[in-house]
């Protein structure tokens, strides 16, 4: 499977996750995910969004169709977060939302110019309202 995958050298690190996030064996979570967000009303999207399930910019309107389906992918299926990051512009201001800085770790290894707050701690609101 490697060398169908990848050319030259490569190495393998074992992650410290809490969760097999992004993989296979989430497919019974995003199941769940599925059932319960066919009993919630979700409506188009306001503002525009990249899903890291295929790196695509969806525009404003959105139908919930797409939404729920993108949202209900991403627990189970592999991500593109780097290719996702690479569509922002320099100066982008994202804000992680959950416990720790995953993402705004690799969010410096790929464009250190953008600006990621974590919500992890409270003083981090503090920076939202200074912007």
């Amino acid at each position: 499977w490697i060398k169908n995958n990848f050319s030259g050298s490569h190495r393998a690190i074992e992650l410290k996750v809490s969760a097999p996030f992004h993989s296979s064996l989430m497919k019974n979570a995003a199941d769940q995910l599925n059932n319960y967000l066919n009993k919630i009303e979700i409506q188009e999207n306001l503002y525009p969004y990249i899903a890291n399930v295929d790196a695509k910019e969806y525009l404003t309107g959105t139908s919930s169709t797409v939404i729920q389906n993108n949202l209900f992918t991403q627990v189970a299926g592999s991500v593109l977060w780097e290719q996702s990051f690479n569509l922002l512009e320099d100066n982008t201001i994202c804000i992680e939302v959950g416990p720790g800085k995953v993402l705004s770790g690799l969010s410096k290894k790929i464009n250190p110019s953008i600006n990621v707050i974590s919500l992890d701690k409270e003083e981090s609101w503090n920076q939202i309202k200074d912007l």
